[in-house]
């Protein structure tokens, strides 16, 4: 128990969201914002165990968020998936931890990091805005590469972002 409660959760395409009320304590919102890329550390390193488990060597380019992975030749389709997964599973734990933007775990650290460092509207108020800086980012990349999953992302970013900065004015008063 790390406090708070949750309102409502949304899932969608992309994976889900919990509506949940902040605790009194920033510490428990960096353990929250934590825990949702370690879902990833976790499946990936089940998935690494099955690997082993069928025999297949392990390459580095299996958990590079950036590149394609290499599998060898020989893997079959239970392999490639594997290797495939994993490869997922770095890739969604990188960008939901190091992305900066308020929806995203790495927004929720932002927030509870500036939190405890000087007050919790702050906290809001910072990771809003970098939010929004990732989003605007996001959405001119995913115009100028034709990506409608990303620009759809980018979309909602800025929705969120904006949503918890008016929760905030009518939780706290401008």
């Amino acid at each position: 128990r790390v406090g708070g409660h949750v309102d409502k959760i949304l899932l969608w395409p992309l994976g889900g969201m919990a509506y949940v009320g902040h605790s009194d304590e920033p510490r428990t919102d960096i353990f929250v914002a934590v825990c949702g890329p370690a879902t990833h550390i976790l499946l990936g390193g089940a998935a690494t165990a099955a690997l082993f488990a069928l025999g297949i060597p392990w390459d580095w380019s299996y958990i590079n968020p950036i590149g394609r992975p290499v599998p060898p030749y020989w893997v079959g389709y239970g392999g490639y998936f594997l290797i495939n997964f994993i490869n997922m599973n770095a890739m969604l734990m990188a960008f939901n931890l190091f992305v900066p933007a308020y929806p995203l775990d790495g927004g929720q650290l932002l927030q509870a990091l500036v939190w405890a460092r000087t007050d919790h509207r702050r906290g809001v108020v910072v990771a809003s805005y970098t939010g929004f800086a990732v989003a605007v980012l996001s959405l001119i990349v995913s115009i100028a590469v034709n990506e409608a999953l990303f620009l759809g992302l980018a979309l909602f970013m800025l929705y969120a972002a904006s949503l918890r900065l008016m929760q905030l004015d009518m939780e706290e008063g401008p």
